[in-house]
């Protein structure tokens, strides 16, 4: 009689693993689709000649889990010079969803670079194609398990072209 219940339990514990496993097979494939769909400015508040605020609206569809990101940092590289860093503040992306995000981030500058040197970069979009930034991220699962992500030298024209 125990060796009866003891068989279901195994068979239940067996069965409710395999379940998850499928899952985590099938989420996984589903945040290969996780997309930017749009991106707004909000505001941009300087802060002295090296630092500035920026409010932004990104949209984002997402047919996974929820996923939480936080330590989110990048460095901004134009023409082999890093000339500044964004770290935006961490946010959680809902789960099977299609939302617009508020978020904000702070722009630093490097000490050599100012906001007016970045004024070519604004009329000459193709200056634009010298700029790449390096990408790195804290995703967490909504049951705790969590990965640094890192992405480097994405072209900045390439992100731009994935919220057009």
């Amino acid at each position: 009689m125990y060796l009866k219940v003891l068989v279901k339990r195994i068979s239940y514990r067996l069965l409710l693993l395999v379940c998850v496993v499928i899952m985590s097979l099938v989420s996984c494939n589903k945040i290969r689709e996780i997309r930017p769909t749009s991106f707004e400015l909000v505001s941009v508040s300087p802060k002295g000649f090296y630092s500035a605020d920026v409010d932004f609206k990104l949209g984002i569809h997402n047919p996974a889990l929820q996923i939480g990101f936080s330590d989110i940092f990048a460095e901004v590289v134009l023409n082999g010079k890093v000339i500044g860093n964004v770290s935006v503040a961490p946010f959680v992306m809902e789960a099977k969803s299609d939302k617009v995000y508020d978020m904000n981030a702070l722009l630093a500058l490097n000490k050599g670079t100012s906001v007016l040197n970045l004024i070519p970069l604004l009329k000459n979009p193709d200056a634009m194609k010298n700029a790449h930034i390096n990408l790195r991220v804290r995703a967490t699962l909504k049951n705790g398990i969590s990965k640094e992500l890192v992405w480097n030298e994405v072209p900045v024209e390439k992100l731009i072209k994935l919220v057009e």
